[in-house]
């Protein structure tokens, strides 16, 4: 069997197990079928979580995340985006192209583009996975524009990531 002999490991166990010091003894050997796991080091894991979503089919910008869900209070982290659009042979995107921004550093950065083609029927979806999470600049949202006078378009974004308290 092996033997612990970090007291701080000895403490967490007796923590997470609710071990009562008074009455009982902190366990200090694993044996062969019982192993105690735990967080090393929990500033390392994150729960990923939808962060915001939403849809349009009107002309404009669409908010996927507003602002006031980036809060000052927040630290928030985008770990991925799932968007996509669906337009017509009619539409006549006046822009050429679809875009969706963030501010990461108090400078808005347009991070995916979908280059359209006026009156073509077009569509297309990207889910885009950030190798590192990437910060938000506090009250700042992200937004997917596009503009188009004729014909039917329909929008949609996901985004993913984790806040921390401040």
């Amino acid at each position: 069997m092996a033997q612990i002999n970090n007291k701080e490991v000895m403490q967490k166990l007796a923590e997470t197990a609710n071990i009562q010091i008074a009455k009982e003894a902190i366990p200090n050997q694993l044996s062969e079928k019982i192993v105690a796991s735990f967080e090393t080091n929990p500033k390392l894991v994150y729960l990923n979580q939808i962060l915001g979503s939403g849809s349009s089919i009107v002309t404009g910008t669409l908010t996927v995340l507003t602002a006031n869900v980036n809060s000052a209070d927040k630290k928030t982290f985008v770990t991925g985006i799932d968007m996509g659009y669906i337009k017509d042979a009619a539409c006549d995107v006046a822009t050429g192209v679809i875009s969706l921004s963030m501010t990461p550093f108090n400078q808005p950065i347009k991070y995916i583009y979908f280059p359209v083609l006026t009156l073509t029927a077009q569509n297309e979806n990207k889910f885009l996975l950030f190798d590192h999470p990437i910060r938000l600049h506090p009250g700042t949202g992200i937004s997917f524009a596009v503009t188009f006078a004729a014909g039917n378009l329909s929008r949609n974004a996901t985004v993913f990531g984790y806040q921390e308290d401040n």
